[in-house]
């Protein structure tokens, strides 16, 4: 009866869903909507389930968002570092977006 008890216990440790599990499901999701933009019409039926899993990524990344708000000791420095790798991955995106690296500010708009 211990042996059962104990491979029991040891399967529910082996099947928790830790945060890092839930990170790397994010990317690969994310990953997959990437492809879909870039590789596949958007109407296509494997483009719009490439771009039904990349939805999951949203909730999960605002949970660890949630998260690190909860647990840091400094709002400013996190809301700082939230900004800055905001602002990191946004020349990139514009120029897959647009074919040329832009920054806009509302009306106000500058072209490298």
């Amino acid at each position: 009866m211990n042996q059962i008890k104990s491979e029991k216990s040891s399967f529910v440790n082996h099947s928790k869903l830790t945060a890092s599990t839930i990170k790397w499901f994010a990317i690969v999701c994310m990953l997959a909507d990437h492809i879909g933009w870039g590789f596949f019409p958007v109407l296509s039926p494997i483009g719009v389930v490439l771009h039904i899993l990349g939805r999951i990524t949203a909730p999960c990344m605002c949970f660890f968002i949630a998260e690190g708000y909860m647990h840091t000791r400094n709002i400013k420095n996190y809301l700082l570092r939230l900004g800055i790798f905001a602002i990191i991955p946004w020349p990139c995106y514009t120029f897959f977006a647009k074919g040329q690296i832009t920054f806009s500010f509302g009306s106000l708009g500058m072209i490298l």
